[in-house]
């Protein structure tokens, strides 16, 4: 079977370490605290944290998705977020994340 690697990026590292408890065995991980440091390749998914800050009025996460689908045309990109707010998502899903 493949392997395949997640790319997840967040502040927080109570969620890196629950998401790469929650992965599938076939799953590895590769985590980034640092929006400015995103690998160049090497994954097939990336799960994006949209407040890097812990700022919720800060969304930086929607610039790493830009650029991570720009990059990266037929990325599966999930952004997450503990705030629910629908202009977030759609702004999400304009930037190139396939789920929020």
């Amino acid at each position: 079977m493949k392997e395949l690697v997640l790319l997840v990026v967040d502040d927080d590292d109570l969620v890196i370490q629950s998401v790469k408890l929650a992965l599938p065995e076939q799953w590895r991980m590769m985590a980034t605290r640092n929006p400015t440091d995103l690998p160049e390749r090497g994954f097939q998914a990336a799960l994006v944290d949209i407040h890097l800050t812990g700022q919720l009025g800060r969304t930086e996460g929607i610039e790493v998705i830009r650029r991570l689908s720009q990059r990266h045309a037929h990325l599966e990109i999930i952004a997450m977020s503990g705030n629910l707010d629908r202009q977030i998502m759609e702004q999400c899903l304009k930037a190139g994340a396939s789920r929020f």
